[in-house]
Parts: structure tokens; C-alpha cells; sequence
């Protein structure tokens, strides 16, 4: 008889292999709505941390110049927007420098202070940081594509993204301006409803692109997402709360209008011009955010009921 034995070693059977791995599966779907969820919460508070120095650079902007920064000096190829201005008092002195405001913005001699992406100009849930925006060209088709740098944020420009001063229309109306818009020059003794309940930036709402590939140089800027240190197009740097909050990420997609809003579930994060940052409810009225935007409509909100 032989010396030697069969030793058997335990296993899984199949019938086991399958309920283990359904239990992993089962985990994993479990998972990771967990890991998108933390995900999104870091996403939005590096978004909120943008605005937040971009709320500081705004006052130190106001603080050196004794007015808030200019949203734009015209309405050409040549004007500038308040991102553009704010460029030094983001550590970006050099891209500043180098614009020549003799030249349309899209000349190629402007390509380091109009092409240089700026991060903090850039939402992380969105993440476009590539310098792929189109250059305006006064509601024609762009002369130059693909190679603006872009942005997230609006300035509250006022009761419409349009409000503007200029030399037919010089006289300031606080009851419907805000602190940044068309030719702005507003100082902070002209905000008559306070510094902590008055917007200063906020998350623009952005779609993308829905045509076919010949239009979409058309498309981009009537949605508001093209060069974001130019100051041709008004969609793109300007923003107002006259519609609301757009509930959800497909609304709103209305060439005539600009608005805020953004990737962020259930809240759009906005800076004041005090320097402080909130995250409103997408399901705030109309009515009370209008409240927020201009500068001296003399009347009081309630902030906790837009948080």
C-alpha cells in the first residue's frame, strides 16, 4: 500500500466565487457616490476659494485706486475687462505688462497678457484650464479662435448684465447699478446697502456647446465663454440675477442673457465686496437675490434665507 496520501485542500466553489463577487460589487456601487460626493465637496471649496481671492484682490485694487475695478472701458476689440485688472493683484504682473492697448486684444503681439491661462480664474469642476476660447470681434464671427484664455466668473454688474455708465448716460443709478459694470467707477461711500450684503462675483452659468462644429465659433460667444480678459462681450465677464438660479445644469440656455449659477449641486458660491464668500441656494427667488445685486436700492435681505 502506498506511503503517500491524497491531502485535499479546501476551495471556493463556484456558487461561493459568485456571491463574492456580487458583494464586491454591491460595495463598490456603494462606493462610489461616497468618493464622487467628497470629490465635488473639494471641487467646490477650491471654487469658493477662487472667489475669494478674487474678492481680496478686488479690495486691494479698491483700496490702491479708491474705486472697485473697472468692468470694462469699452465695448470693442481693444477694451479690457476686470479680470484683466485685476491680473497684478493675482501675481500675474508680467502677463499685465505685456498688453499693448494700441492693439486689438486678439493681435498676435498681445498673445502673453490675452493667451495665459490664469487658474484661479477657473472653476475645478469645469476644468477648461487651457487657453482654447475664442476672441471676440464685436458680434461677428471671431478673426482668431482656440486661443484666448477663459473664465468662470461674472462680475454682478447690477438689475442686468448690461448696466453701464458712459458719457450719454453719466449719472450713476444705485438703485439699479452694481459696484462692477460697463465703464464703472464706484466707490464704496456710492454703496448705500452695505459691503456684506452687495455682490461682488459670483459663478457664472456656462453651457456647452451644442451645434455643429462650423458654428460653434458663433455659439461660444453668444453662451458667454470666450476671451475672459477682453471686454467685447458683455456674456462673458458680466452676469445678473434678474432670472434667478438655474436649478439645474441644463436650463437657461438663452442667448439674450447672462447669469450666474455653475457645475455645483444645489448652490452657486458668490464673494461680496466686504471680502466674504457664500454659497446661495439655486432655489433662492429672483426677488431676493436682485436685492444683492446693486449697490443702493435701499432695501434690506436676509442673508440666512439665501444660504
Amino acid at each position: 500500500m502506498s506511503a503517500f496520501h491524497t491531502i485535499r485542500r479546501p476551495g471556493f466553489t463556484l456558487v461561493e466565487l459568485l456571491v463574492v463577487i456580487a458583494v464586491v460589487g454591491v460595495l463598490v456601487a456603494l462606493l462610489l457616490p461616497a468618493i464622487s460626493t467628497v470629490r465635488e465637496s473639494a471641487r467646490r471649496t477650491q471654487c469658493q476659494s477662487n472667489l475669494k481671492q478674487l474678492g481680496l484682490a478686488g479690495l486691494q485694487y479698491c483700496a490702491d485706486r479708491r474705486v472697485y475695478p473697472m468692468g470694462r472701458d469699452d465695448t470693442k476689440q481693444h477694451a479690457v475687462s476686470w479680470a484683466f485688472r485685476l491680473l497684478p493683484y493675482l501675481e500675474e504682473q508680467a502677463t499685465f505688462d505685456a498688453h499693448n492697448p494700441d492693439l486689438r486684444v486678439d493681435d498676435a503681439e498681445n498673445a502673453q497678457a490675452m493667451r495665459s491661462a490664469v487658474a484661479i480664474y477657473i472653476c475645478p469642476t469645469r476644468g477648461k484650464y487651457q487657453p482654447d476660447r475664442n476672441f471676440d470681434n464685436d458680434d461677428q464671427p471671431p478673426q482668431v479662435l482656440g486661443s484666448a484664455a477663459g473664465g468662470d466668473y461674472a462680475a454682478s454688474a447690477g438689475d442686468h448684465f448690461r448696466y453701464e455708465t458712459d458719457s450719454e448716460n453719466p449719472d450713476l443709478d444705485i438703485t439699479r447699478a452694481g459696484a462692477i459694470h460697463t465703464r464703472s467707477r464706484v466707490r464704496p461711500a456710492q454703496v448705500k446697502d452695505g459691503t456684506s450684503k452687495t455682490l461682488m462675483f459670483g459663478h457664472r452659468h456656462v453651457l456647452e456647446p451644442i451645434g455643429a462644429e462650423a458654428d460653434l465659433s458663433m455659439e461660444a460667444h453668444d453662451l458667454g465663454d470666450t476671451a475672459f480678459f477682453s471686454g467685447d462681450n458683455p456674456k462673458t465677464i458680466f452676469a445678473d440675477l434678474s432670472q434667478g438660479l438655474p436649478q439645474t445644469k441644463e436650463v437657461g440656455r438663452s442667448y439674450g442673457e447672462s447669469w450666474f449659477g455653475g457645475p455645483h449641486p444645489e448652490v452657486t458660491p458668490f464673494v461680496f465686496l466686504d471680502g466674504h464668500v457664500l454659497a446661495i441656494s439655486n432655489s433662492t427667488s429672483s426677488a431676493t437675490l436682485a436685492l444683492l445685486s446693486t449697490i443702493g436700492d435701499g432695501q434690506s435681505v436676509d442673508l440666512d434665507d439665501a444660504s
